[in-house]
């Protein structure tokens, strides 16, 4: 026994070298020693080669992550290797049980100083699991004399506290899983109920733009038979009068002449200021902000525009753009008078286009006005591109309005 506790101490004094010095010769020392330890014919002996080898194989295989500074791996790593070799000492020298039992409790101690609570869970269940193995294999190996120390009750009581833990665990796990069924039921008919209201807004909001689509129709044709084609009209009437008057041999006299050129142009004004209201010429050939500007100019207020450079949109995205701008700046002009300042801004922002349309007007309250048909035209033209319209108003501090629209890949035309 003399010998042996002498080689072990000889091999802690090894092991402090090795954290000293930062080198695998003293550990290659220490294994040697391990093995000379186990060729002792005694089972203290061999118990304290196990405990050597293990810190050696737990040193050496952990090294590499510590050199990493992964102090949470090397920890896993070493633990693992001492349990295995204590576990194998164990099977082969089950009288060794008593000093392997501190062996096995080492590295929870050791994860304690670098793991959190939560990480320490791990750690320890397994060491509990290695603990009831290497007690197995104690009481059940001969030559330990621990099966007969322990009293016949003891095992019946292991016996039903596993039974009643196993039954804990059942419970629980049956519980939680009720829990999260219950859980996933509320959420399942949450997503419902959204989807519900989803659907019916979409339904809501198609109504609205088959609405509009017709009451647009409506409005062409009122604009159309009241405006150019009356002075269509006249001017056919005009020209058949003139027509009878060379048929008699007389001639046009330069004033209807020239009323008739003057219905002619009327004419044509009133149909090109109808085809800007479908789709505005200036959109189309010089593009958005030139657009904006151009109405803009044609507002009784003041009104600055600002587009960021080298935005790409389709001509749906632009036209979008366009007329919630022009409802917005209508709303300031008809609600605000000409003194309010009203601003645009066309930025991308990530994969989304922002347009703000700004004003220092007299502002209202966006819950009461929210049935406003210029509103819903505006929310809807958003939500056709799949985006989105929100209105920010307080009485008397102005008024934000801001479409987002999802661009993604769409390319079109330059803003």
């Amino acid at each position: 026994m003399t010998g042996t506790h002498g080689a072990a101490w000889r091999v802690i004094d090894g092991m402090r070298a090795e954290f000293r010095s930062a080198q695998y010769t003293s550990w290659i020392a220490a294994v040697g020693v391990a093995i000379a330890s186990a060729l002792v014919d005694e089972p203290w002996g061999i118990a304290v080669g196990g405990v050597v080898a293990a810190g050696a194989l737990a040193r050496l295989t952990s090294r590499p992550a510590l050199d990493r500074g992964d102090v949470r791996t090397a920890v896993w790593i070493a633990t693992a290797s001492n349990w295995l070799v204590t576990l194998a000492v164990a099977a082969i020298v089950p009288e060794a049980f008593p000093v392997l039992v501190v062996n096995v409790a080492g590295p929870p101690v050791l994860g304690a100083l670098a793991f959190d609570r939560r990480e320490l869970r791990p750690l320890v269940g397994c060491g509990v699991v290695v603990s009831i193995a290497l007690g197995v294999i104690g009481f059940t190996a001969p030559g330990t004399g621990l099966a007969d120390a322990v009293p016949a009750w003891f095992f019946e009581g292991v016996l039903v506290l596993f039974l009643a833990a196993h039954v804990m665990v059942m419970s629980s796990t049956v519980a939680s899983s009720n829990q999260q069924y219950g859980n996933t039921v509320d959420e399942v008919l949450l997503a419902n109920a959204a989807l519900t209201r989803s659907d019916a807004e979409l339904r809501a909001s198609r109504r609205r733009v088959l609405a509009a689509g017709d009451a647009e129709r409506e409005r062409l044709e009122r604009d159309i038979h009241d405006g150019a084609q009356q002075r269509l009209v006249a001017l056919a009437v005009q020209l058949r009068l003139a027509a009878q008057l060379t048929e008699r041999g007389s001639t046009a006299s330069a004033a209807q002449l020239e009323a008739m050129h003057d219905e002619c142009i009327a004419a044509l004004d009133e149909l090109r200021e109808l085809a800007r209201g479908i789709y505005p010429p200036a959109l189309a050939e010089r593009g958005l902000e030139h657009a904006l500007r151009s109405v803009s100019a044609r507002m009784p207020n003041d009104v600055s525009v600002r587009c960021a450079d080298g935005i790409e949109l389709t001509r749906e995205d632009a036209a979008a753009v366009y007329f919630v701008c022009l409802e917005a700046l209508q709303n300031v002009a008809k609600h605000g008078g000409p003194a309010v300042t009203a601003s645009i801004s066309v930025d991308r922002r990530a994969d989304d286009l922002v347009v703000e349309v700004t004003d220092d007007g007299p502002g209202f309250d966006p819950e009461a006005a929210s049935h406003r048909r210029g509103l819903l035209n505006m929310a809807d033209r958003a939500g056709a591109l799949g985006g989105e319209l929100a209105v920010e108003s307080v009485p008397g501090r102005g008024t934000r309005v801001t479409m987002r629209l999802p661009l993604g890949d769409r390319r079109g035309a330059h803003a």
